[in-house]
C-alpha cells in the first residue's frame, strides 16, 4: 500500500511544461507553445512576462466560463507519446482551452501497460474506460491487447479518439456514446464484469440527452455501481480534479471497495522552471 502526498507525472519527449503560475501554465506540445489558464497554478510564476511572451503561438483568453479564443489561430497538429506504448494524439485549437490531450494522464498510460503487461500482455483482459474523453487510457489498454470499452458522451470527443487510435495503429475499440453512470447501470443490469476499470469523472457536465452530471453528488452513486462491474483481482483507477483529496476519495471508495494494494497521492505536474501544480487526486490498485 503506498499513500502518497505526491505522485509525479513523468516527462515525455512532445509535451513540457516550461512554467506555471498566476492561474495560466505555459506548454509544448510538440513544437507548439501555448499559454492557457489553470485555476491551479495558483503559486507565482518563475518566468518573466517577457519569457512567457517570447515562447509563445498562442495565448487563450476566456471570454465565458466555458469558452474564449486564441490569440493567433494554429493548423492542427500532432504528438507522440513514446512511452511503454507509442500512443498518438492529434492535437487542435478551438473555442475551449482544451486541445485534446491532457499530459499528467500518461502516468496512468503507463500503469495500464505495466498491469496488463503482468496479465500476460492483456490478453483476454476487458477494460472499461469512463468519461474517456479522446481515449488515452483507452489506446493505452488496447495498444496492450485489452478489449476495451470507450464511454464518452460527446460525439466530437468520440471522432477525436477514433482518430487517435488510427494515427497510433490501433484498430476495434469499442465506442461508446452515453452518459458513463447511466451505461455503468446498464452494465450491472447485464451482469457484465470487467478486469480494469479508468474513471477520469469532471466536476460537472451533460450527457448526449441532457443527463446532468455533478461530482460531488453522484461520486458515491458512481463507485458503488462501478464495485458491481468489477472482477476479482479487478484494476481500478480514478482520477478527481474538484477538490476531493485523495484520503476522502480513499474513505468514499472503501465503503465499495476492498483493495489488494493501491496508491493514492495528489497528481504533480512539474515545469522545467521549477514550478508545479496539482492536477487532482489519483487512486489506482487492485482490488480484493
Amino acid at each position: 500500500m503506498k499513500n502518497n502526498d505526491r505522485i509525479i507525472a513523468p516527462e515525455w519527449k512532445d509535451y513540457e511544461l516550461i512554467d506555471c503560475g498566476g492561474g495560466r501554465k505555459l506548454e509544448r506540445f510538440g513544437s507548439v507553445v501555448l499559454d492557457r489558464p489553470e485555476i491551479a497554478a495558483d503559486a507565482e510564476a518563475k518566468l518573466s512576462p517577457r519569457e512567457w511572451e517570447q515562447q509563445t503561438d498562442s495565448v487563450f483568453a476566456q471570454t465565458s466560463p466555458n469558452e474564449g479564443d486564441w490569440s493567433r489561430p494554429l493548423p492542427p497538429w500532432k504528438i507522440t507519446f513514446n512511452g511503454k506504448t507509442r500512443l498518438v494524439f492529434n492535437l487542435q485549437i478551438n473555442q475551449f482551452k482544451h486541445i485534446g490531450v491532457f499530459p499528467e494522464q500518461s502516468v496512468n498510460w503507463e500503469y495500464i501497460a505495466d498491469i496488463l503487461k503482468e496479465k500476460a500482455t492483456g490478453g483476454g483482459i476487458r477494460a472499461l474506460n469512463l468519461f474517456a474523453y479522446t481515449g488515452g487510457a483507452s489506446l493505452a489498454a488496447k495498444a496492450m491487447g485489452a478489449d476495451v470499452s470507450h464511454v464518452e458522451a460527446l460525439s466530437q470527443l468520440i471522432t477525436k479518439a477514433k482518430e487517435n487510435m488510427e494515427s497510433s495503429g490501433l484498430e476495434h475499440i469499442r465506442w461508446i456514446k452515453e452518459d458513463a453512470l447511466k451505461y455503468v447501470h446498464k452494465e450491472v443490469k447485464r451482469g457484465k464484469k470487467y478486469d480494469l476499470v479508468v474513471m477520469d469523472p469532471p466536476s460537472w457536465g451533460r450527457g448526449p440527452k441532457g443527463e446532468q452530471w455533478k461530482l460531488e453528488k453522484q461520486l458515491d452513486e458512481l463507485l458503488f455501481s462501478v464495485s458491481q462491474l468489477l472482477n476479482p483481482g479487478a484494476e481500478l483507477i480514478i482520477n478527481t480534479y474538484s477538490g476531493i483529496g485523495p484520503n476522502q476519495l480513499k474513505d468514499q471508495l472503501d465503503k465499495h471497495v476492498q483493495f489488494k494494494s493501491f496508491e493514492m497521492g495528489e497528481l504533480i505536474l512539474q515545469a522545467n522552471s521549477g514550478a508545479e501544480f496539482s492536477t487532482g487526486s489519483l487512486l489506482r490498485g487492485q482490488v480484493g
